[in-house]
């Protein structure tokens, strides 16, 4: 599909500066993440089946279930941190494999023993959630845009 002749493009990035005031800012670039290869890797977690009124149905209040619903999250997040930083230039992670799950967890705590405050670790994984979400604020930031645009067109 194209729009005006171009293909859409899904890439977002934006840059996370953490200033700084006695040395150079950390800067971060953070992008939008395709999850098919964290697919390939980690199932998405699935509610066993119980008997009710003679039917096999999904028990989505099971307690195992909702702790492995719980896990795949978390793990989820993570991966998102992890690959969507790696837009940072000559970023390495030195002990998160995306090929192993166990890992990813390991972002949070290399970006601590960095030396990033834990205020820092989490503004950046706000700022990752947010590069990689649609919320009402971006929606409403390119509506701005547009109806700028249309009034520009009108008024040459």
């Amino acid at each position: 599909m194209k729009i005006k002749g171009k293909k859409l493009e899904s890439s977002n990035e934006m840059t996370i500066v953490l200033p700084r005031y006695n040395g150079e800012d950390v800067i971060f670039k953070a992008t939008l993440v395709d999850f098919s290869e964290m697919d390939k890797i980690l199932k998405t977690p699935k509610a066993p089946y119980i008997l009710r009124r003679g039917k096999q149905v999904r028990n989505t209040e099971d307690k195992g279930y909702e702790d492995q619903c719980l896990q795949y999250l978390i793990k989820r997040e993570n991966y998102t941190v992890a690959v969507s930083l790696l837009a940072t230039p000559d970023l390495e992670w030195e002990t998160v494999d995306l090929e192993k799950p166990g890992t990813w967890k390991n972002c949070e705590t290399e970006l601590l023993e960095s030396g990033l405050p834990k205020t820092e670790v989490a503004y950046i994984f706000a700022k990752v959630r947010q590069v990689n979400s649609l919320d009402q604020d971006k929606l409403d930031e390119a509506r701005e845009r547009f109806l700028l645009m249309q009034q520009e067109a009108q008024e040459n």
